[in-house]
């Protein structure tokens, strides 16, 4: 399976919850975050939440980044599935084998360099294929436009990608995050 993940679930989603402890994660019904929750996932979508997509990366504060999953939005598939590819990237039978991929904007020189130094295979943005884990791109246009920081979005060849608006976020922010989405140590 891989890593066991901390997942907060409301408590309604039992089918979710059931699948999920089936598969060795700790799971919190109770709707709390700590350090240790990696997802939140959320049924009950009122006025504060409304403007929730399907799948998006949320700091809960301290730049803390949590993958925040609408199941209103989603099927229970669906959800299984992204949490299964989560809980595979620290497997360390595949960390061994091949580097974990990260597309970055051919402009971002430093980034590109600080995450190679952290053991990522960095390709240029014009090169994305069905194995990249993350975009990091800089500026904004109309396909860009609705990130400022992070999203977990749908991209290509890829079922769902984590994307990063470089100019929202600092070089260091932007490693963490994808240390903790793939279990690396700083």
């Amino acid at each position: 399976m891989g890593r066991v993940l901390t997942i907060s679930v409301q408590g309604d989603l039992t089918q979710i919850i059931d699948a999920l402890a089936a598969r060795g994660h700790k799971i919190i019904t109770n709707h709390e975050i700590s350090k240790e929750t990696s997802v939140f996932i959320m049924s009950n979508v009122d006025e504060d939440w409304e403007q929730i997509k399907s799948l998006e990366w949320i700091d809960f504060g301290n730049n803390e980044f949590i993958l925040t999953m609408n199941a209103s939005k989603l099927t229970e598939r669906e959800i299984i599935e992204v949490i299964d590819r989560l809980a595979s990237k620290s497997d360390k039978k595949m960390d061994k084998v091949m580097k974990i991929k990260v597309s970055v904007d051919e402009s971002l020189k430093e980034l590109r360099a600080l995450l190679e130094k952290h053991g990522y295979e960095v390709i240029p943005s014009y090169k994305v294929d069905h194995d990249v884990s993350a975009i990091v791109f800089t500026g904004v246009d109309e396909i860009w436009e609705t990130i400022s920081t992070c999203q977990m979005r749908e991209y290509g060849d890829s079922k769902y990608v984590l994307t990063m608006n470089a100019s929202h976020m600092s070089n260091d922010e932007i490693l963490d995050t994808l240390n903790r989405l793939c279990s690396k140590k700083s």
